[in-house]
């Protein structure tokens, strides 16, 4: 009996031909561009951490920018529909349902750490995928949280400050816990669980915006 000759490197044996499924494609695919940035990975490079062929992000999502933007929507519109969902809901209280709302933004931002590290690598330029972030994941949550925002300044509840202030307050504290492992390098201090922490950074922005 002769012995079987040894596989060709390159080429994945029968058995590992299966592609993942795809909740898990983008999970991956979302570990990745977190991880190097969209600039920062090729396609061959993507497959790889993927476990799939070279040509299947083309045959799937046409292109490495379709696969960044199904790795966005897969993380993002459920947080949008359920930040929407608050800030439309019927509340006794417009102040509660801005607490609620902010609260959950801040939440999710703490469940998901890698995609702020995702948005994080476009920020420094005004990409085709910046706009794609702004106008599909945060104009629809800014929609239902600007004319709640102004009425709550109008009824003396809220402190009357520009709404891109109160935005980039919002964006920029949940996006901090990035920078914990510094702090505690400098501090030696520690803020508790990502959950812990982004509750009370989300209490700092509200604290300085309800008034009563």
């Amino acid at each position: 009996m002769t012995a079987a000759s040894p596989r060709r490197p390159g080429r994945p044996p029968a058995a590992q031909t299966d592609v993942p499924a795809d909740d898990e494609v983008l999970r991956r695919g979302l570990s990745a561009f977190a991880q190097l940035g969209y600039d920062g990975t090729t396609v061959r490079e993507l497959s790889r951490l993927l476990g799939v062929s070279h040509s299947f992000i083309g045959d799937r999502y046409g292109s490495k920018a379709g696969l960044w933007r199904a790795v966005v929507d897969q993380a993002e519109l459920p947080v949008v529909a359920r930040i929407s969902a608050i800030l439309a809901a019927d509340y006794p209280d417009d102040a509660d349902r801005l607490r609620d709302g902010i609260g959950a933004f801040f939440a999710a931002v703490a469940e998901a750490p890698e995609i702020a590290r995702l948005i994080s690598w476009e920020l420094p330029s005004d990409s085709e995928r910046l706009h794609y972030l702004a106008e599909r994941h945060l104009a629809p949550v800014v929609a239902g949280l600007r004319p709640l925002y102004t009425r709550l300044v109008a009824a003396g509840r809220a402190r009357d400050i520009p709404f891109e202030v109160v935005l980039l307050a919002v964006l920029a504290l949940a996006g901090s816990p990035q920078r914990l492992p510094l702090v505690r390098l400098v501090d030696g201090g520690d803020a508790g669980t990502a959950e812990n922490l982004t509750g009370a950074l989300s209490a700092i922005v509200l604290d300085g915006l309800i008034v009563g």
